[in-house]
């Protein structure tokens, strides 16, 4: 499976709700590095990320704008959408309970990948743009 074909085939997993065709798009050393200082490492860190994204907005979709990709490397842009119906968990333990509000927020995810599975997933958002559309100021935590 070449690079556009696993993101496409990982995000086709977010948005049909399916955890295991996720998992299996990562390895046990497989890396997710996200915003709120997430470092998660593995199949279980990759379950983390689920539970963390999937849990607050249980309807969320994503759909991809462009992929770049050059041998081990890729890169992706993706717009996240989602209604906030559940609590976020942040990586520090503080939480930011149910807004209602929709959110859409453009995201890049810069990938290495290896034998067809994601060996780094580098996510990268405006935090702060997350927070204003959920209404709440920059340091919001409940």
């Amino acid at each position: 499976m070449d690079a556009k074909d696993l993101i496409q085939n990982s995000l086709d997993a977010w948005n049909a709700k399916d955890l295991e065709a996720f998992l299996a798009n990562m390895t046990e050393s497989s890396e997710i590095v996200a915003p709120g200082g997430f470092f998660l490492r593995g199949q279980e860190g990759a379950k983390t990320f689920w539970n963390v994204w999937q849990g607050a907005f249980p309807d969320s979709k994503g759909s991809i704008s462009n992929v770049f990709a050059t041998g081990e490397h890729a890169c992706d842009e993706v717009m996240f959408e989602g209604t906030h119906t559940g609590t976020l968990h942040r990586a520090d333990g503080s939480q930011i309970l149910p807004t209602g509000k929709r959110v859409r927020l453009p995201m890049v995810q810069v990938r290495i990948i290896r034998d067809s599975k994601f060996v780094t997933d580098h996510i990268y958002f405006d935090q702060i743009e997350l927070l204003t559309q959920l209404g709440l100021p920059p340091t919001a935590t409940s």
